[in-house]
């Protein structure tokens, strides 16, 4: 069967909010978020978005932007509306199939049907209306397996989802009570509930804010509460995100952490991590969708999460972020259900590798790790996942043929550090980046010596020998054969 090309890495791809389909004329139309990309072909639609009785089986393999063949296994039985502007529809039949983070994928077809349409570099117009485009976002980001994989790969892809609600598992892991985790307090601790008294958002923040959790009750991981314990909720700006106006909303658990009990299982550190990949030549990388919900809550504990928002409280059911105990309390959960193939894996929290010295022990490794993933539930991101790498990147190291090294990126920011002056919050962050590779820096201490005087209760001034210091670490660490 001819492959035709839906993907070229230089065609127009930008995100566009808030777009319509119908199912007919007379049908209300139904909301969803939409990927442009006029170098696909076909325009695709995630199979949930319309009614199953509405898909058709179907089989034909399409070429990516990077070769790579795959197969779509759904279409429509007939056109679809598309509404891209209000009083404009266009009609076509689309292709159903899995698409990470959106509802439907624009293709060059719903374009060239749509006359009129002209695209520009920051939106699309209309007959005087204007689109904006709201972000640049990659499409099937789960990097292509190798043919032999494919089947492996497509097992994968069926446990990845974009929300709770939308994960079709019959039990998935944040109901089972096996792995509900418990918030015990102190011991001898006289505790003294906090019960915020929410100082107020703009009126923006508090439409996101209240949208936000009636998309998180609707996917069963808050619901409402009048626990004596209410911490702050509010916005900030992300970092990365800041181009698109992307806020994130925080919970303040600063007075709820006072009171939690440690818990003090280990996460694995680069050191062990590096020893145990010596001598694996093949690997596969994947992300654990949303982290911490993925773990439930103990009901007799949910009160003690409790936030607020202006005239609303309401407590998790499952795992929230911001919790001191979340990263261990995960990393045990975690370790548990893939003790089974831990001689084989590394856990970093939501981050997973696996890892073999020969093809035929990583399918064996790939088809364990898929039956747990479908046993317990467990829901992936296709962000970050790669199957059947002989190179790859794993928490900053790039490990390939039995050896590793910093990834470039990791040297990298040690340039966005000053050589000289540096605050003692700044010289904590850059010798936490030295020590990360401090492996491969001969000699370390003695550099690490000199930056650790700033950190004493009464450091001496910021001298020639900081400096140098610093401007020799940068440049040992800039090199291509660290």
């Amino acid at each position: 069967m001819d492959a035709a090309s839906i993907g070229d890495e230089e065609d127009l791809e930008s995100v566009l909010e808030e777009q319509r389909i119908k199912t007919s004329v007379y049908d209300k139309p139904i909301k969803t978020v939409a990927l442009m990309d006029t170098g696909y072909c076909a325009t695709v639609i995630k199979p949930h978005v319309l009614p199953k009785e509405m898909w058709a089986p179907f089989s034909k393999k399409f070429a990516a932007a990077n070769s790579e063949v795959f197969t779509i296994n759904l279409i429509s039985k007939k056109p679809i509306g598309l509404e891209i502007f209000a009083g404009q529809t266009t009609w076509l039949r689309v292709l159903g199939s899995y698409l990470p983070n959106k509802d439907v994928l624009f293709g060059f077809d719903a374009f060239f049907r749509t006359h009129g349409l002209h695209i520009k570099p920051t939106g699309l117009s209309y007959k005087g209306q204007f689109l904006p485009f709201t972000g640049i976002q990659s499409i099937l980001e789960i990097q292509e397996a190798p043919e032999e994989y494919k089947e492996i790969q497509q097992l994968l892809l069926s446990a990845c989802c974009d929300s709770h609600d939308q994960f079709n598992h019959p039990a998935p892991l944040w109901k089972n009570p096996e792995f509900y985790v418990r918030l015990p307090f102190k011991k001898n601790e006289d505790i003294n509930p906090t019960k915020a008294t929410h100082s107020g958002m703009n009126p923006e923040d508090l439409k996101l804010a209240r949208t936000e959790c009636a998309a998180l009750l609707v996917q069963g991981l808050i619901e409402p509460t009048n626990s004596n314990w209410a911490c702050q909720a509010f916005y900030v700006e992300k970092r990365a995100e800041q181009n698109r106006g992307k806020k994130r909303l925080v919970i303040d658990y600063k007075p709820l952490n006072v009171f939690l009990q440690d818990d003090k299982f280990p996460l694995p550190k680069i050191s062990v991590i590096t020893q145990r990949l010596s001598g694996a030549k093949i690997f596969s990388k994947f992300d654990l969708k949303a982290g911490f919900w993925q773990i439930g809550l103990h009901p007799e504990d949910r009160y003690k999460t409790a936030f607020c928002i202006p005239e609303a409280q309401y407590q998790w059911t499952v795992m929230p972020f911001g919790l001191k105990v979340a990263p261990s309390l995960f990393q045990k959960a975690m370790t548990k259900i893939f003790e089974p193939i831990l001689h084989s894996m590394l856990i970093y929290i939501d981050d997973i590798l696996l890892f073999s010295k020969d093809s035929e022990a990583h399918k064996a490794l790939l088809a364990q790790f898929t039956q747990i993933i479908k046993d317990q539930g467990i829901m992936l991101s296709s962000k970050k996942s790669s199957i059947a790498r002989t190179k790859i990147e794993f928490l900053g190291m790039v490990f390939e043929d039995g050896f590793f090294q910093p990834g470039e990126h990791v040297a990298k920011e040690l340039l966005n550090f000053s050589d000289e002056n540096m605050t003692v919050k700044q010289v904590q962050q850059f010798l936490g980046i030295v020590n990360y590779i401090r492996d491969f820096i001969p000699d370390v201490t003695k550099y690490t010596s000199q930056l650790s005087k700033i950190l004493k209760k009464k450091p001496p001034p910021w001298g020639p020998e900081q400096t140098t210091t610093v401007k020799t670490v940068k440049k040992i660490a800039q090199d291509p054969l660290l």
